[in-house]
Formats: structure tokens, C-alpha cells, sequence
């Protein structure tokens, strides 16, 4: 898992999907993470990277719009994507998609995922 910094002085040579958007227990502000999936090349000549991407970014949109039904939707679209590699990550985010849905989020949810223990 990377933080914006990171992700940024990496992303040239390194295939970079942005994880989520959370503030760690009594920190207001969220902060970006991310992973690393290989090296860029390799992924740009032997995937849909860029597609996948961008179906990604719109499941990620989608949540946090309170969309949770479409981002689950995208979810199970996405688990295939990225020679599957991300798949626990998408079912993880079907969980979280569920459990949002039933929480008492106010309309002016910025999307950051608090959590609540350390």
C-alpha cells in the first residue's frame, strides 16, 4: 500500500491503482492509498490496463456519489479485470458497498472511509 507521494514518483514506471480514500482512527482528514500491480509496460502490452482503470475510477465515483448499487455492480464487472488479481479487493468492496448502504451517511459524505479502530 502506497500514499499519494509514492504512488506519484512511481507511476511512470509502475502499473498504480488507487486502493481507497480513509482516515485513520481520530484523524479527520482521508488520505489516498494505493497499490502496485507490476511494471507499467507490462501492463499496458499484456492487459485492458487502461479500460480496467477507468471502469475502476468510476466504481470508486460511484461510491463515493452513495451509488452503492452501481458500484457494486461495477464490482463484480471488475473482478475479472486485471488478470483477476484484484478480485478479493472487489468482493471486500461489495462488503463495504453493503455495509454503507445501511449506514446513516449524511448527504454531504465526502467518501472517506472512517475507521473506527486502529
Amino acid at each position: 500500500i502506497l500514499g499519494p507521494e509514492t504512488a506519484a514518483q512511481i507511476e511512470d514506471e509502475y502499473a498504480i491503482l488507487e486502493l481507497d480514500c480513509i482516515a485513520v482512527k481520530g484523524k479527520k482528514e482521508g488520505v489516498r492509498i494505493y497499490t502496485v500491480l507490476g511494471k507499467h509496460d507490462w501492463w499496458m502490452n499484456n492487459s485492458a490496463y487502461v479500460m480496467e482503470t477507468q471502469q475502476h475510477e468510476k466504481m470508486l465515483a460511484l461510491y463515493r456519489m452513495q451509488k452503492f448499487d452501481t458500484a457494486i455492480n461495477f464490482c463484480n464487472d471488475l473482478k475479472n479485470c486485471f488478470h483477476g488479481e484484484m478480485k478479493n479487493y472487489y468482493e471486500l468492496w461489495i462488503e463495504r458497498c453493503e455495509e454503507m448502504k445501511h449506514a446513516d451517511l449524511p448527504k454531504d459524505w465526502d467518501g472517506v472511509y472512517r475507521a473506527t479502530s486502529k
